[in-house]
């Protein structure tokens, strides 16, 4: 691959029977109290791309990261609910095989716990657990490939994240785009290059995230013919506007960015803001029975939607009012549905809504990023891995 190219999509062409793979897959999933998976989702994205390669006889060593351990081992973040899951979806079974090592025996708290999933399919723990993963350090990348012919990133959720097993490993042996981490881009090309015959384009943005949300919405307002805002992104706005939120969540570093844009007449004619709102402890929870009509008409109205956070604070039934009844409006709705994935896919889950969409992507922050042209680390150094 030379340098600079587009990165090549996997495929059987690529490896020899027996071969090595190192295959990062995105497995960071809500667990419950008990610490059992709610969704599993994001596992299923990369099947075709784990069977692809264990069909043709290679070697695979997953990794991923759950949480944020912060460099820390931490008991509750082990990835053997992932390890049990994945063994379901590969074999029908949910025992691996667990085999561990004493720390003073590796050179990195992830090989002190490997699962094996099936005869030849093994998980590493935790990426995060080692403090070199997020510091993107090389000595760490080293280590996952030294033992390994290539490495097939399928983890478009972490694609706009710069670390070891995004784009650490990329290039030190022949690097690949996973099947669904393609699939992914082709979807969000659905908007990007801007369909005249889907029209209206519709953004629904709500969360907590304002760097990836509020600080991108600049650049993705360019795509759209509405915007719908909700949470804390619309709280912002709201402040801005100069109406009292009372002890709602904003952030004041974000408060002039708002009125810049709101004093745009080209963004502003796009916009639509809450009218009203639930109110619990002198806090905006969800949005209120007038402005969810009002969502819900420009729903009907669309061609094509994307929505990226959730509306209210979903995880309590009283203030996922408004995300719920947009996603059932959605369901129904005759516009193409692409939802950006992380937490808007785990309401849509609760739901039992996420088969009604078209399109789920397994990365809200990559897909924000990849749609306002900005860069995707992971996605730029398997374009840039020297000659192989």
């Amino acid at each position: 691959m030379s340098s600079h190219s587009k990165p090549a999509l996997i495929s059987s062409r690529h490896f020899q029977p027996g071969q090595r793979a190192l295959v990062r897959i995105d497995a960071d999933l809500e667990l419950d109290k008990n610490g059992q998976l709610v969704d599993d989702w994001r596992l299923k994205a990369a099947l075709p791309t784990l069977k692809l390669l264990s069909q043709a006889d290679q070697q695979l060593t997953l990794i991923t990261h759950l949480g944020r351990p912060n460099g820390r081992r931490m008991a509750d973040l082990r990835l053997l609910p992932i390890a049990r899951r994945l063994t379901a979806l590969l074999t029908g079974y949910s025992r691996p095989r667990i085999v561990r090592h004493q720390p003073e025996a590796v050179e990195s708290p992830i090989f002190e716990t490997q699962y094996q999933l099936c005869q030849n399919i093994r998980l590493l723990e935790n990426l995060r657990f080692d403090a070199s993963e997020e510091a993107n350090e090389r000595g760490l990348a080293r280590l996952l490939t030294e033992q390994v012919d290539y490495f097939v990133n399928e983890s478009f959720g972490t694609a706009h994240r710069q670390s070891v097993s995004t784009s650490g490993v990329a290039g030190l042996v022949p690097s690949y785009l996973g099947l669904r981490f393609a699939e992914e881009l082709a979807h969000l090309n659905l908007l990007k290059e801007g369909s005249s015959q889907r029209r209206p384009h519709l953004l629904i943005i709500g969360g907590a995230k304002l760097p990836e949300k509020l600080g991108l919405l600049p650049e993705l307002a360019k795509l759209a013919d509405r915007i719908l805002l909700g949470g804390v992104v619309a709280n912002v706005f709201l402040e801005a506007k100069g109406e009292d939120i009372g002890r709602s969540v904003s952030d004041p570093d974000y408060l002039p960015l708002a009125k810049k844009l709101l004093a745009d007449p080209e963004f502003a004619a796009k916009l639509s803001l809450p009218t009203d709102y639930q109110i619990e402890d002198d806090r905006i929870v969800d949005l209120g029975p007038r402005t969810i009509q009002q969502y819900i008409e420009a729903i009907n109205e669309a061609g094509l939607v994307f929505w990226a956070g959730s509306l209210g604070i979903c995880e309590q039934p009283s203030s996922a009012v408004g995300s719920q009844a947009l996603a059932r409006a959605l369901a129904d709705a005759k516009a193409i549905k692409l939802i950006g994935g992380g937490d808007t896919a785990t309401d849509l889950a609760r739901f039992k809504l996420l088969d009604k969409m078209d399109y789920v992507s397994t990365g809200g922050g990559a897909a924000l990023t990849y749609l306002a042209n900005q860069p995707l680390p992971a996605y730029q150094a398997l374009s840039t891995q020297p000659a192989t």
